[in-house]
């Protein structure tokens, strides 16, 4: 009978913690993300190591692939997140307006990645403040736009426009081959 009873408690939490689980899906799928997720498609692409893909064979073998995406009937936009060969998430330390990265603030500690200048338009994601990368900004400064959240963390109730961010790569992880933001300073152009 013991038996019997631990079998059932046992049985019992299964199914709870399988119905929480269930819940949780479906609670995510329905969660209002600010961006368009109904009609978009997202790619995944590696390049395995030992079949002779060199960084501009990936980059060429990406520009063809979005081409193709882009010549099918009903596609309206084709854009990037990350650089091929890019890897995961990207952390650094941020520091403003001219102060330099702090190494032990945890506080400052953002993520970051790179995007194609139609990539806030492909996923319809508004903008709060300023504009997106555009031929307007072509100049070869180096430019930045923030999430609403990473904007109020910096610069809480004040306009993040035309402010700087200093990225500081050193302790964080990141691949041999990697695009770092090594440059001075970033300007702030827009907030998503």
């Amino acid at each position: 009978d013991a038996l019997i009873a631990i079998q059932v408690a046992v049985c019992l939490v299964l199914l709870i913690a399988g119905g929480l689980l269930i819940r949780s899906s479906i609670r995510s799928v329905e969660m209002k993300t600010g961006y368009e997720t109904a009609r978009i498609l997202s790619l995944d692409l590696n390049f395995p190591d030992g079949f002779g893909y060199t960084r501009e064979k990936e980059v060429s073998e990406v520009q063809a692939l979005q081409a193709s995406i882009r010549s099918l009937p009903g596609v309206e936009e084709v854009s990037i997140g990350r650089p091929p060969a890019g890897g995961g998430l990207r952390t650094a330390a941020v520091a403003v307006d001219g102060q330099k990265p702090a190494a032990g603030d945890s506080q400052r500690i953002f993520y970051y990645t790179y995007v194609q200048p139609n990539y806030f338009q492909t996923l319809n994601i508004p903008f709060r403040l300023g504009q997106g990368f555009s031929s307007a900004n072509s100049s070869g400064d180096a430019v930045a736009i923030l999430s609403e959240s990473a904007a109020k963390e910096l610069w809480p109730g004040k306009n993040p426009i035309g402010r700087k961010l200093v990225f500081d790569v050193a302790s964080q992880f990141h691949s041999n081959d990697e695009l770092l933001p090594v440059q001075n300073a970033y300007q702030v152009i827009g907030v998503v």
